[in-house]
This record gives C-alpha cells, structure tokens and sequence, in this order.
C-alpha cells in the first residue's frame, strides 16, 4: 500500500506529515508480521488491518507514546476484524 492511499484513507491532503505517515506505515506492517502473519499486500483483511492501525497511530501521536496503550489503542479500533 502505498503513501498516498494511506493519506486518501485519512484525509490528509498535506505533505507535512508524509515521513511520519510513512513511518508509521512501516510500523503497522511490523505490527502485522509480528502479530499474526507475514504482511500480504494482496490480502484484503491486511490491508484495512494496515489502514486501521495507520489511522490509530495517527490519531494518537500526540497521546500517549507508550507502547502498551498504542498496542491498547489499535486493538480497540480494529476490534475482531482481524
């Protein structure tokens, strides 16, 4: 998935924030390999999961950078959708 699909899914039509959307892009592929399986850009379920966990992180970059309430805060937007 690409930077600019990431930033349709969340509205951005600004470059500000592209490292950091790409970041956390990288982040969230991570997030899915380590969790559950191998990211696969042709899996439909991985690519919401990505757009999810992307939009989480987004959302609460200035919360809180704990880890552990990040991990809190995805699992509560992504539900049992995964």
């Amino acid at each position: 998935m690409d930077l600019q699909q990431v930033k349709d899914f969340l509205k951005i039509d600004y470059e500000d924030d592209d490292y950091l959307i790409q970041l956390f892009i990288e982040i969230s592929k991570k997030y899915i390999t380590n969790g559950f399986s191998n990211y696969d850009e042709n899996n439909p379920t991985h690519k919401l999961f990505l757009l999810k966990a992307v939009k989480a992180l987004y959302d609460n970059r200035d919360s809180n950078n704990d880890p552990v309430y990040l991990s809190i805060k995805l699992q509560e937007s992504l539900g049992d959708e995964v």
